[in-house]
């Protein structure tokens, strides 16, 4: 599982370990939704990339189109949008649905980046849903609950289950060619939860943060290689 031996470029030690435990977190029952469930919306997200139709499934149609938007069309987002999503399926739900989007997302396109074939998403794991809100999250200047600043880092944290939370945050850097690990001159690293710009044939499409440096130790943008 997520082996880049066609890696154009020097692929960190850790970073499959890091991917194949995001694999584990949309696997695994949540608050919100069973293992089946999340990979039926990670599967969502994956075929509205590629223009298709999710099929048949049983998610709710609030849900589907969510993940839609997400994936394909963020800038389409509006707090009266989201309003409207979390009063169809539920604040909780939509928080881990974003979760589960950002996820495949950011392990699809990092891995498309080191030359592999997406990988095939896990098996469900079998379990029951484990009710897990966040009593220090509060409404306040952001479209959802969350506790502390509306930061990016905070985005998740209303819903402790959800992909990306089991872990600080984290940011995973690879190096161009030539580039020793260590090096920050020549690193490019892949920021989230915002939109992002195509990168080597990756397109526009926001990502999720791995992680090579601790997040008080990262460099600042105006500082970040590349910038």
């Amino acid at each position: 599982m997520f082996r880049f031996n066609d890696s154009p470029v020097p692929v960190p030690n850790d970073l499959p370990g890091l991917m194949s435990s995001v694999w584990d977190d949309i696997s695994t029952p949540g608050s919100g939704w069973t293992g089946s469930e999340k990979l039926a919306l990670a599967n969502a997200s994956r075929m509205a990339r590629s223009g298709n139709s999710s099929g048949q499934t049983s998610l709710p149609h609030g849900a589907i189109r969510a993940v839609e938007v997400i994936t394909t069309e963020p800038s389409a987002a509006s707090k009266q949008w989201v309003d409207r999503v979390t009063k169809d399926i539920g604040e909780p739900r939509y928080i881990e649905l974003v979760g589960v989007v950002a996820a495949v997302t950011g392990v699809d396109a990092i891995t498309q980046y080191l030359g592999s074939q997406l990988e095939p998403l896990p098996v469900a794991k079998p379990g029951r849903l484990v009710p897990d809100v966040n009593p220090g999250a509060r409404a306040g200047k952001a479209w959802v609950s969350m506790e502390g600043p509306p930061l990016p880092r905070n985005a998740l944290s209303a819903v402790p289950r959800s992909p990306g939370n089991s872990k600080p945050p984290t940011r995973s850097t690879l190096y161009d060619q030539g580039g020793a690990p260590g090096s920050r001159s020549r690193a490019r690293t892949f920021p989230c939860p915002s939109r992002t710009g195509g990168h080597r044939g990756v397109p526009s499409q926001p990502m999720l943060l791995l992680h090579s440096w601790p997040p008080d130790r990262a460099p600042s943008p105006s500082r970040r290689p590349g910038n």
